[in-house]
């Protein structure tokens, strides 16, 4: 337990750190760290789609196995007050922190090596914030 209390220490730390440093200066997340402390789910496209809506409220890690040369897209609609998402490469790299403010809504990434991509959900501390957005990848 005192792990996840950690975790969530941490992330809050960084969320805030980041409203008032610039990208560069903000301390990134580890992926595998979130991963022992979050559920996840997997995503699956069916073969008739490219893109899924996920609406939510708690924390949550969305794995998605990607080929290369695939666009990933990730736009936000709407986070409550805190919360946030993460989008993370194969290696665990942090690639973008996404909130529903109009310069930071939209992702679009060019998967250069195939494997598993991560989207962390983070409902932004001990109030259950929501989040909605849409994954899509062709």
């Amino acid at each position: 337990m005192l792990s996840y209390f950690r975790l969530k220490l941490i992330t809050a730390v960084f969320l805030a750190s980041s409203l008032f440093a610039s990208p560069v200066e903000a301390q990134s997340l580890k992926i595998q760290d979130i991963l022992r402390n979050t559920p996840s789910s997997r995503v699956k496209f069916s073969p008739y789609t490219v893109g899924v809506v996920i609406r939510g409220g708690g924390d949550i890690v969305y794995k998605l196995n990607l080929q290369k040369g695939q666009n990933l897209e990730v736009n936000v609609d709407s986070t409550g007050l805190r919360a946030a998402v993460f989008v993370f490469d194969k290696s665990g790299k942090e690639l973008k922190v996404l909130t529903d403010e109009p310069d930071r809504n939209n992702f679009n990434y060019k998967v250069p090596d195939s494997g598993d991509y991560y989207i962390y959900c983070y409902s932004g501390g001990p109030a259950a914030y929501t989040y909605s957005l849409t994954v899509v990848a062709q």
